[in-house]
Protein backbone atom coordinates (compact mmCIF):
# COMPACT_ATOMS: atom_id res chain seq x y z
CA UNK A 1 0.00 0.00 0.00
CA UNK A 2 1.22 3.81 -0.90
CA UNK A 3 1.37 5.80 1.96
CA UNK A 4 0.78 10.03 0.53
CA UNK A 5 3.96 10.60 -0.15
CA UNK A 6 4.36 7.99 -1.87
CA UNK A 7 6.18 5.13 0.32
CA UNK A 8 5.41 1.82 0.56
CA UNK A 9 3.81 1.06 3.68
CA UNK A 10 4.57 -2.52 5.07
CA UNK A 11 1.41 -4.38 6.17
CA UNK A 12 1.19 -5.52 9.50
CA UNK A 13 -1.73 -6.96 11.08
CA UNK A 14 -4.06 -5.61 14.16
CA UNK A 15 -2.48 -8.27 16.17
CA UNK A 16 1.09 -7.06 15.66
CA UNK A 17 -0.11 -3.38 16.21
CA UNK A 18 -1.36 -4.20 19.34
CA UNK A 19 1.68 -6.05 20.37
CA UNK A 20 3.92 -3.02 19.46
CA UNK A 21 1.72 -0.67 21.59
CA UNK A 22 1.16 -3.01 24.27
CA UNK A 23 5.39 -2.75 24.35
CA UNK A 24 5.66 0.72 24.12
CA UNK A 25 2.99 1.28 27.10
CA UNK A 26 5.04 -1.61 29.01
CA UNK A 27 8.23 0.67 28.75
CA UNK A 28 6.96 3.43 29.22
CA UNK A 29 4.61 1.94 32.66
CA UNK A 30 8.51 0.63 33.40
CA UNK A 31 10.27 4.20 33.18
CA UNK A 32 7.54 5.59 34.92
CA UNK A 33 7.75 3.33 37.94
CA UNK A 34 11.45 3.64 37.97
CA UNK A 35 11.39 7.57 38.27
CA UNK A 36 8.43 7.24 40.55
CA UNK A 37 10.70 4.93 43.24
CA UNK A 38 13.39 7.13 42.36
CA UNK A 39 12.01 10.19 43.75
CA UNK A 40 10.08 8.31 46.60
CA UNK A 41 13.94 6.93 47.68
CA UNK A 42 15.30 10.68 47.32
CA UNK A 43 12.55 12.07 49.40
CA UNK A 44 12.63 9.43 52.53
CA UNK A 45 16.62 10.32 51.70
CA UNK A 46 15.93 13.48 52.57
CA UNK A 47 13.52 13.24 55.20
CA UNK A 48 16.17 11.36 57.21
CA UNK A 49 18.80 13.63 56.74
CA UNK A 50 16.44 16.66 58.18
CA UNK A 51 15.77 14.50 60.62
CA UNK A 52 19.59 14.12 61.62
CA UNK A 53 19.96 17.59 61.55
CA UNK A 54 17.13 18.64 63.47
CA UNK A 55 18.92 16.16 65.74
CA UNK A 56 22.08 18.34 66.18
CA UNK A 57 24.63 16.96 63.59
CA UNK A 58 25.79 20.18 62.01
CA UNK A 59 27.00 18.51 59.00
CA UNK A 60 23.89 16.81 57.61
CA UNK A 61 22.41 20.54 57.80
CA UNK A 62 25.04 22.02 55.83
CA UNK A 63 24.68 18.88 53.26
CA UNK A 64 20.94 19.86 53.09
CA UNK A 65 21.54 23.41 52.96
CA UNK A 66 23.69 22.56 49.62
CA UNK A 67 20.93 20.32 48.56
CA UNK A 68 18.22 22.64 48.59
CA UNK A 69 20.14 25.87 47.16
CA UNK A 70 21.18 23.71 43.99
CA UNK A 71 18.17 22.33 43.62
CA UNK A 72 19.55 18.31 43.31
CA UNK A 73 16.64 15.79 44.14
CA UNK A 74 14.46 18.85 45.62
CA UNK A 75 13.03 22.19 44.34
CA UNK A 76 15.48 24.51 44.88
CA UNK A 77 14.67 26.68 47.92
CA UNK A 78 17.45 29.40 49.29
CA UNK A 79 14.79 30.28 52.10
CA UNK A 80 14.86 26.75 53.35
CA UNK A 81 18.59 26.85 52.19
CA UNK A 82 18.47 29.48 54.78
CA UNK A 83 17.11 27.31 57.38
CA UNK A 84 19.14 24.51 57.11
CA UNK A 85 22.00 27.22 57.44
CA UNK A 86 20.48 28.22 60.39
CA UNK A 87 19.84 25.40 62.34
CA UNK A 88 23.93 24.75 61.21
CA UNK A 89 25.16 27.85 63.10
CA UNK A 90 22.41 27.34 66.34
CA UNK A 91 24.05 24.01 66.48
CA UNK A 92 27.66 24.97 66.80
CA UNK A 93 26.79 28.28 68.85
CA UNK A 94 25.25 25.83 71.45
CA UNK A 95 28.79 23.54 71.19
CA UNK A 96 30.61 26.60 71.44
CA UNK A 97 29.34 27.66 74.55
CA UNK A 98 29.59 24.83 75.98
CA UNK A 99 33.71 25.33 75.30
CA UNK A 100 33.98 22.72 72.16
CA UNK A 101 36.82 24.45 70.64
CA UNK A 102 36.18 22.64 67.28
CA UNK A 103 32.72 23.91 66.93
CA UNK A 104 33.84 27.42 67.95
CA UNK A 105 35.71 27.21 64.79
CA UNK A 106 32.96 26.04 62.34
CA UNK A 107 30.75 28.87 64.16
CA UNK A 108 33.75 31.33 63.04
CA UNK A 109 33.46 29.56 59.53
CA UNK A 110 29.95 29.58 59.15
CA UNK A 111 29.11 33.15 60.10
CA UNK A 112 32.15 34.09 57.58
CA UNK A 113 31.25 32.34 54.67
CA UNK A 114 27.28 32.46 54.72
CA UNK A 115 25.13 34.12 52.02
CA UNK A 116 25.57 37.85 52.93
CA UNK A 117 22.04 38.51 54.95
CA UNK A 118 23.60 35.28 57.11
CA UNK A 119 27.24 36.86 58.26
CA UNK A 120 28.07 38.17 61.56
CA UNK A 121 31.56 39.06 61.38
CA UNK A 122 31.52 40.44 64.87
CA UNK A 123 30.73 36.95 66.17
CA UNK A 124 32.88 34.76 63.81
CA UNK A 125 35.55 36.84 65.12
CA UNK A 126 34.60 35.79 68.93
CA UNK A 127 34.31 32.21 67.59
CA UNK A 128 37.79 31.69 66.39
CA UNK A 129 39.00 33.67 69.38
CA UNK A 130 37.84 31.37 71.89
CA UNK A 131 38.74 28.54 69.71
CA UNK A 132 42.61 29.83 69.39
CA UNK A 133 42.38 30.62 73.54
CA UNK A 134 41.16 26.95 73.79
CA UNK A 135 44.11 25.56 72.24
CA UNK A 136 43.19 25.13 68.43
CA UNK A 137 45.90 26.73 66.54
CA UNK A 138 44.27 26.65 63.39
CA UNK A 139 42.34 29.25 64.58
CA UNK A 140 44.55 31.99 65.40
CA UNK A 141 45.68 32.55 62.11
CA UNK A 142 41.90 33.49 61.51
CA UNK A 143 40.61 37.27 61.26
CA UNK A 144 39.97 38.63 64.55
Amino acid sequence: MNSPDGQLEPKTSPAARRRVVVGVVSVTIGIGAMLLLTLVQDRIRTLRQEQACRQGDASVCLRLEATYRAGKRVSMDDDVADEFRGVAIAIERRDCDAHDAHACFELGVLLTESPPHLRDPVTASSAFARACKSGLERACGEPK
